[in-house]
This record gives structure tokens, sequence and C-alpha cells, in this order.
């Protein structure tokens, strides 16, 4: 014998499914309906003698109460049901079938509520059936509707309507973040709008036929409350949850999940539970959020999925503490929590599903392959999307209305921090505890399916346009001020140091700094100055000592394969060039350890031929397809059948096909004739418009990762860029030397070189835009630009001061000046900077007309290679800098050089001062180019071999 006064939350309504199969959930209805028990057969004669008395009563009182006739009609007819409606299979031994004239109230629906429903005394008239007690079944149900968007919780019922004239009073406006206002009851049975909440009662026990004592009964609600689901002490695995106190609940658990009858909306949806699957689960939780239609906080919502005792309370007072302030009515809440875990109770345990279902034992209950951690953590980031957003009605223009992309996920993971620090959990650390925070991806996958029709468009000037997000509104009832500031002034790698600050959860150190600027850190981008208040978080490089910047603000950028932190290797032999005492270079080092590594995976797979054949035989290229064609044929299947237990042999493909390009492609090779290369770059633009289509094609996809590819096919896209530019300025620097002095070293000597004492006798344009300190006003203020930018502070790994002396900027600065001082000087000059290296201009005479570059420009390309790997890339800056901020420092001072060229020139051609074939800009232009495209594509070769 069950006791409901224990599970109270277990609805009468189920019988609404059952009056149309009356077999669907209770399989067994004949051995229930007549007992064979000598004492139930005595009470229901005695039962049966009450029933006629009470015809007899109510029949005279009909006759002498004729005011009342129509009201007594009403409710009489809708209380005349079928038998089958007041059969309860919780009790089959103390519960027969009642007389028609029995008089059950339609006033006390709750749509989520799952608990039976009975009568006061003051409030209605009782139906005596000779206990004293009323046992209401078969209320008439009202279909619910679907609620809207905007829509909290259900209007408050007025008199009984037919299910087809059923409206929910009020519109959507009005009711919208309110609390529904219901009118007081009246003392009389007969009021129009019954407050369905004053006249709620619990329900009165089975048990209390069998004399228990009173206090027993009249137990809280609270503390007969089942015991929900243990979201703390659980172990997530890819097949399910396991509950670590499965041995002892198990007994609960089994009378907790056994409901004595159906709520409808909760029917509604066990009978799309049937169909769940791991594929559809995200919108079957959508669609329990919107037919619950209750405003159900953020706050109580996490700590409902998460910590039970912290669950909302029942007083009315809504904390100025929440994040969500939402106006909400406690007891429709308490109603749809407890439909929720109910749900909850299912995913945990799928075989409960077996008890509503019956026919799905015979087939695969699909419940068992949705991981429950990850169905927790779902069902949050959908109802914090569902809740903070609102979109306008389409007769507002949208494009007044806008929120940026990344603005959406910085938000939802400051709610999520705000939440796991507000509401600690019991048994769970912090660092566990942000595992439920999910990915951009995955969120933005959430997004489009909680907002299906979002329009969404890039705005802002070119080169700094974002996606945003039309016809939205943040709604002010979740996202306050702090929200919004933190979001606003904050980069997401900014809000990860902020939440992680253990002592301080909703703050951050400000540092001591007079300085109210801060840049962008974003690498590659131009540096912008935003004035900031004192108030507001500052990044900035002067700081306290004890704390370390090199570890913090330095980020990957997308598409990329360089580590925040990782250097080039400091080795001397980190060049592309070959030395002529036969010394390996490091990228011949790293192509035998690649081909080994294949060699050892799989001795019968011919890598080196294979290689050979796709790349490098020019009959193999005679169509532009031809070199995707027989990488997929010849190399990618074999692999991907032989090798797919190796990790990452796809990104071990990609660093032999890039090595081994890299010396064709720089016209180092003396097979870099003009047909060869002619036919091989039309197969690479191919190759990159392509190949990730043919590896979806082949079903390539689980061991040549996309992301890898993506990356990859940048890289020969990088590589060609780099072939086009180093013949263009090999070129043009070859064109101009009849003076033995090309315009580049005129602008070197009389403008990039000059000194402060030096400007006012050299005959420049006395324009302050002309005038310039090279050192100072491009050499000094990048490199600090660009350590700013990043928050880098390089002396941190030496010294133990933190703020950047003028002596440090001074010396780094002196370093890099010599580079464009001296030693881009003498190679203009035409020094010969690669003795030292093997040449490439050892060719047979006959093969003169077909190569590419004369020997006098394979001799000056060989000299530009040494010049950035022994200049450029010296062991100090090696050593000293990560490569994403060094690379980032040199294209700050080529860019400004550039730009001070370019106002120079645009000047003495408005005077008509310069002669148009001494023009450098367009020189400048390419060798700038290369230079950033060139320390670009070592950085990225040397982050996919780290990656390996």
């Amino acid at each position: 014998m069950s006791d409901r006064s224990s599970k109270p939350h277990r609805s009468h309504k189920r019988q609404k499914s059952s009056l149309t199969n009356i077999g669907y959930y209770f399989p067994d209805q004949t051995s229930t309906q007549q007992p064979s028990h000598p004492q139930f057969q005595q009470f229901v004669q005695q039962r049966q003698q009450q029933q006629q008395q009470q015809q007899q009563q109510q029949h005279h009182h009909q006759q002498t109460h004729q005011p009342h006739q129509r009201h007594n009609r009403q409710l009489s007819q809708s209380s005349q049901l079928s038998p089958h409606q007041y059969q309860l299979t919780s009790i089959p031994s103390q519960s027969s079938q009642p007389s028609q004239q029995s008089q059950p109230s339609f006033y006390d629906y709750d749509p989520y509520n799952t608990l039976n429903y009975s009568l006061n005394s003051t409030t209605a008239p009782s139906s005596s059936t000779g206990t004293g007690h009323n046992i209401i079944q078969g209320v008439p149900v009202k279909p619910i509707p679907s609620p809207t968007r905007g829509q909290f919780g259900p209007a408050p019922f007025l008199s009984y309507q037919s299910p087809t004239q059923y409206s929910i009073p009020g519109s959507v406006d009005q009711n919208f973040g309110t609390i529904p206002l219901i009118p007081l009851p009246s003392e009389q049975y007969n009021s129009d709008t019954p407050n369905v909440y004053e006249q709620f009662t619990y329900p009165k026990p089975v048990t209390e036929f069998n004399d228990l004592p009173q206090s027993d009964i009249n137990t809280s609600v609270q503390a007969k409350r089942p015991a929900k689901h243990n979201k703390n002490l659980s172990v997530s695995t890819r097949f399910n949850l396991f509950n670590l106190n499965e041995n002892e609940d198990q007994s609960e658990r089994e009378t907790a999940t056994k409901p004595t009858s159906i709520n409808p909306l909760f029917n509604d949806f066990l009978q799309d539970l049937a169909i769940v699957d791991g594929s559809n689960i995200n919108n079957y939780l959508l669609k329990v959020l919107e037919k619950l239609g209750s405003p159900l906080p953020i706050d109580d919502f996490y700590n409902f999925l998460y910590n039970n005792e912290k669950q909302a309370s029942a007083t009315p007072a809504i904390p100025t503490h929440k994040i969500d302030k939402t106006m909400i009515n406690f007891s429709v809440q308490s109603s749809a929590f407890s439909l929720l875990d109910q749900l909850l109770n299912i995913f945990k345990v799928p075989n409960l599903l077996i008890e509503y279902f019956p026919n799905i034992a015979n087939r695969e209950n699909k419940l068992f392959g949705i991981n429950y951690h990850e169905l927790l953590r779902t069902f949050l980031a959908i109802k914090i999307l569902f809740d903070i957003l609102i979109q306008l009605p389409s007769n507002n223009d949208p494009q007044n209305y806008t929120i940026p992309r990344l603005s959406i996920y910085k938000t939802y993971y400051i709610i999520c921090q705000k939440l796991i620090r507000q509401y600690p959990s019991p048994t769970n650390t912090s660092s566990e505890q942000q595992k439920l925070i999910l990915g951009q991806s995955k969120l933005g996958k959430l997004l489009k399916l909680v907002y299906p029709d979002l329009l969404i468009k890039r705005l802002g000037s070119r080169g700094d346009s974002k996606y945003n997000y039309l016809g939205v509104i943040w709604n002010q009832n979740i996202i306050d001020d702090e929200i919004k500031k933190l979001c606003d002034d904050n980069e997401l790698v900014h809000l990860h140091r902020i939440f992680d600050t253990k002592d301080k959860p909703f703050s951050f150190q400000r540092r001591r700094n007079h300085s109210t600027t801060s840049y962008n850190p974003i690498p590659g981008h131009k540096i912008k100055l935003k004035t900031r208040s004192k108030s507001e978080p500052q990044i900035q490089l002067k700081g306290p000592h004890t704390e370390s910047y090199s570890n913090e603000n330095i980020r990957t950028p997308s598409f990329s394969f360089i580590k925040p932190h990782l250097k080039f290797p400091e080795s001397d032999n980190f060049t592309i060039l070959e030395e002529n005492n036969d010394n390996p270079n490091w990228f011949t080092i790293i192509k035998q350890n690649t081909y080994e590594w294949f060699k050892n995976c799989n001795s019968t797979f011919p890598m080196r031929e294979a290689i050979g054949m796709v790349f490098f035989n020019n009959d193999n290229l005679v169509e532009k397809n031809f070199l995707c064609d027989g990488l997929i044929e010849k190399v990618v299947k074999p692999l991907n059948s032989d090798l797919g237990y190796a990790e990452n042999f796809d990104l071990h493909l990609y660093l032999i096909i890039i090595v081994e390009l890299l010396p064709y492609l720089l016209f180092l090779k003396t097979s870099s004739r003009v047909n060869y290369l002619k036919n091989l770059r039309l197969n690479l633009l191919y190759l990159i418009d392509n190949f990730n289509d043919e590896l979806n094609n082949i079903g390539a996809n689980n061991n040549f990762k996309i992301d890898n590819s993506r990356k990859f096919l940048i890289l020969m896209k990088k590589l060609i860029n780099i072939n086009d530019l180093l013949i263009t300025f090999i070129k043009l620097i070859n064109k101009d030397d009849a003076s033995n002095s090309s315009v580049m070293v005129l602008d070197i000597e009389n403008y990039l070189n000059l000194t402060d004492e030096d400007q006012s006798d050299n005959g420049i344009d006395e324009d302050s835009e002309s005038k310039l300190s090279f050192k100072h006003d491009i050499l000094s203020k990048d490199l600090i630009y660009a350590l700013n930018a990043y928050n880098f502070d390089p002396t941190l790994d030496h010294h133990s001061r933190s703020i950047l002396s003028p002596d440090f900027i001074k010396d780094e600065v002196d370093l890099i000046g010599n580079f464009f001082g001296t030693d881009l000087l003498n190679f203009l000059n035409n020094e010969d900077l690669g003795e030292k290296y093997e040449q490439i201009t050892s060719r047979e005479s006959n093969d003169e007309t077909d190569s590419i570059l004369s020997k006098k420009e394979g001799t000056k390309l060989v000299s530009l290679l040494a010049l950035i790997h022994d200049k450029l890339l010296t062991k100090h800056f090696k050593t000293k800098y990560p490569i994403l901020v060094y690379t980032n420092i040199m294209s700050l001072i080529l860019n400004d050089s550039l730009k001070y060229i370019f106002i120079k020139y645009q000047k003495q051609q408005n005077n008509q001062r310069k002669d148009e074939n001494q023009n450098s800009f367009g020189n400048w232009w390419v060798f700038n180019s290369f230079i950033q495209e060139y320390s670009c594509l070592m950085g990225e070769v040397v982050g996919l071999y780290d990656s390996i």
C-alpha cells in the first residue's frame, strides 16, 4: 500500500489519458475493480445505503431551494463522469465506484501542480460518503494552451468554460513579467471567481482510512516532499550517470517514481519523451521550457539542478542579491519544479520510462544514450538563453536593436560564473563546477535553436566590423549594469582571469598605475587607444613585481598552430638555407624525423616515394586537379586505413608537405623551372579549394580533423603569397642598381636613419607629419605598444623588476634600429650576406633560359633569406620574445615606416619635387609584406612541429 502523503507531487490528472485507453497505464484493471474481500463488500453495501439517503435529501433540497437551482445544475453536469474516472490503482482494496451524484469541483486546478486536490468543508458542500472525508477524482480537465514567449505563468482561472471556448484572460503584454493579481476568495460557495491558491489544500492521505493519528497526516509538504535527484553525488560516464547512493535510495526511488495519476502537462511531456534520443534532446528541453511558461528565475533553476537544499524558499520576498529579479508566484513555481523533477528522475533512471510505456521494454530505450551531466548543463544553457534576450516584434526596425554575437557568450559566461560563486556546491569544488559552462560553438548552436528566426549581420567599419544579432534587447530583470560593464569592458580572456580570483569572486585587483589608457590585446590588429575611467579595470604593463604578465594575455589567433607562449628555436641552424659544411638545417632535421615516424608506424607504406610522385613529378601536374586527386588516392586513403589508430598522423602529413614544398616555392631548388612552378601553383590553388570536400567524400573526417586541415590550407595559401612577393621583390631591387644604390637606400640614409639632431639640417618638409625621429616616433612607441597589447614583460624571465626601465627600452630599440640602419642597408648595397650558405645558382648554361632567376638574382635571394634568419631572428630576440609578440612588434614597425614613407612621397609628389622613377613606396610595400608573411610562416611551421 503506497503512502500518498509522502508523495504529494503525484497527481490524479493521469486519469485524463486513462479515459480513452483504460489499459494504457494500468494494464490489469479487472483485478482491482472487484475485490473479493468480505470487509470491502460490507463497506460497499454501507456506502450504497448512504448514497440512496443522500439522493433523497438532495431531491428535497432542490424543491426547497429554487434560487440555487441553476448553480447546482452546473456542478451536477460537470460531475457526470464515467465510472472509470474514479479508479485509484494505488488503493485497490479501499476504493469502489462512487455514485454519479458526487460533486467534484473544477475550481482548484493548477496546470503545473502534480498534487491531488480536495476542497475544505468551508468552501464546498460536503459529499458525505460515510467516512467524513472527500476524495475528489475525475475532475474535469481543461486543455493547456501553449504559452507564448513573454507570458509568465498561467492566468488565474475564472468560471468554468468548455474546453473549446477556453482562452487566457488578458494580453501577453499585461501578463509579461508580473505576478497574476487574483481577487480575494468569497466566503460563499457560489463565488464567481474563486482564488485557486487560497482554496488549495493538500490531499488527504489514503492511510487516513486506517484511522492513523491526525498528527501523522497533517505533515507539511516540505517535510513530505520526495527526495530530489542527487545531482552532486554522481559520476558522469559516456553511457549515463551512476548514483553513488544507489543502494541507499533504491527503495525510496521505487515508491517515489510511481505516480498514482498523471498531470495532463506531464502526460504531454511523457508522450514526447518516448521518442527522445541524443539527436533531439535539445529540442525536447526547449519544448519543456516553452510549455511550462512559468517564470522560473535562473537562480532557482540553477539551484534546482545542482543544489537541492538551496531551492527557492516559500517566502514571497525576492532577495536583492539574486541575479534574476523576475517577479514570480511561488506556488506555481513549486508546482513547475515538482513536474521537472519527475522528468529528471526519468532521465537519471531511464528504466522508469518502462512504467509509463510498458511496450518500450521490447525495444531499445534511447534514454540510456543521454549523458546526464551533459543534459543538466545544456538545460541550464537553454534556460539562460531563453531568459536573457527579448526578441522584438517584426514591426520594429531590427537595425535599431542590436547585440554583438560575442557579447551573448560573454554574458552567458558571466552569469554561470556568478551562479557558481553565489551558490557554492557542498560536494563539488569550484573547478569541477566550471565544467557546466559550454563552449562558444555549442552555445551558438543552442542560440540558433532557441531563436531560429534571429537575424545576424556584420556591422562596423571595414576591418573592425563584428557580427551582431538584430531585433533583440537584453532582459533588464537579469542583465543589470554590473553584467553589462563586465561584458563591455573585458575580453573573454580577461573574464577568465577576473573569475579565477579566489578571494574576490566578483571583483578584480586593480593595478596601481597613473595611466588611464588601455590597449586592445588582439594580435595582428591595429592598436587603438581608449580612455577609461579610473574605476574601470585596467590592463597595464606596470605593476607589482609579484604578478606574472607573460602567462596571461597572449592568445592563439584563429586557425593558427602557434601556441600563446611558443618561441622560435634558439639553435643557430634555424634557417631554410643549407650551409656549405653539410650541416643539416632545422627544417631538414624535422623532415627526417617525421619520415622516420611514419616508417615506425607503418613500414610497408612508402611515404617518401608517394609524396615525391604526387608533388614533384611535373607529368602528374598537367591538369589542375591531378595533385588533389593524387594526394587523396595515393596518400590520404592508405593512411586513413592503416594509421587510423595513430594520434595526429594528419599533422605529420601536413608538416612533411609544407617542409618539402618550401625550397621549391622559395626558388632554392635547382628544379624550380617555370613550367613546373606554374603547374604546381595551379594545382595547389585547386587543392586549397577542394581538399576538405574530398576528405568529406571519402569519409576521412574522423582521422583528418577539419580544424587541422583548415589551418594546413591557410599555410598553403600563405606559401603561394610568399612565392609571389619574393619573386616580385627580387626583380624590383635588381632593376635599380645603376648607381650601386637603390631608392630604398636613399630612404634609409636620408629618412629612416635620422637622429633628432639631424632633422633641422636635411631639408625635409617642415610639416610636423614629415618630421620624424625613427627611433623615438616609430621604434620606441611601437615596442611599448606591442608589449602593452600583450601585457608582456620580457624582463620577468631574468630579473626581479617589473617596471620597464628606459635603459631596457633603449637597448631593445638600438638592436632593432641596427637591423634597419646597418644590416638592411648592407643588403641593399649588394653586400653578400649569404656567403656561408650553399648557393642556388650552380646551373648548366643551357638551362639558364628556363630558370626563373638569374645568377645575380639567385645570390640576392639567398642574401635576403640570410638577412631574415641571421640578422632579424637573432638569438637575443628568439630567447626573449614569444613568436606572436615578436612578429607583432616587427609588423607595427614596418607598417608605421611604410606610412611615413607614403606621407613623405605624397607631399613631394604634390610639390613636384620627386621623379616618378625614384618612388620607393612600391618597393617598401613588397618588402614589408614579404617580411611579415615569411616570419609568420616560420612561426606556423614551428607551431605545427610543436603540436606533434
